[in-house]
């Protein structure tokens, strides 16, 4: 993925995610959220084109912690600029925001001020953030091809497992990841009260 494939993957996020709070941020701000996959050495950004037609994408990140720092460190400031543009412009959502998600996310800032890399015990974890297929491409196997393509760079450097969270039910794509070998772990509730159910996958089994 490159800055010009931008505009084309958030216009299928605010497609496929309409209800999600980033986008009801504004595109705005989704352009620069997607940027910072796109020079973050922890994190990867793919599309995926049929007859030279961006047809799908994803993003995900090989170590959540780092790469949070990272993101904070450099893209922090513009980040946060777009998302207050998008808070003041949308007073429902600035109230959603201070009454599920302030908190967590002023906990984070602080955090991110020690620099210091502390070592982790326990598994390294991947965590597959978006996949989209667009609605004309679906049936040739793009969503595979593309979460493959994650897996593949998650397990060659060095992470254990890989994680991700789907809306729960037949709105979310669950049956999708049971068939391709992922494990699901758990439904919770999120944020904005939605069930969403985790999912995990085993990178020692692939071969």
């Amino acid at each position: 993925m490159g800055l010009q494939d931008l505009p084309d993957v958030v216009a299928a996020h605010r497609q496929h995610f309409p209800n999600g709070f980033f986008a009801r941020l504004g595109p705005r701000f989704l352009r620069r959220y997607y940027r910072t996959f796109l020079d973050g050495p922890l994190a990867v950004a793919l599309i995926v084109e049929v007859s030279g037609v961006p047809s799908g994408y994803l993003v995900g990140v090989l170590d959540p912690v780092q790469h949070r720092r990272l993101l904070l460190t450099y893209h922090g400031v513009a980040l946060a600029a777009c998302g207050l543009f998008g808070l003041m412009r949308r007073p429902t959502v600035l109230t959603r925001f201070v009454l599920t998600r302030a908190r967590r996310y002023l906990t984070a800032l602080r955090r991110s001020r020690d620099r210091v890399i502390e070592s982790v015990d326990g598994p390294r974890i991947a965590v597959l953030s978006n996949v989209v297929v667009a609605e004309h491409a679906r049936g040739l196997g793009l969503g595979t091809l593309l979460v493959d393509a994650f897996l593949a760079q998650a397990r060659d450097v060095g992470r254990d497992r890989a994680c991700l969270v789907t809306v729960a039910g037949p709105d979310g794509a669950g049956s999708f990841y049971t068939k391709s070998g992922w494990q699901h772990t758990r439904d919770a509730t999120g944020a904005d009260g939605q069930r969403l159910s985790h999912f995990e996958r085993d990178l020692s089994e692939m071969v």
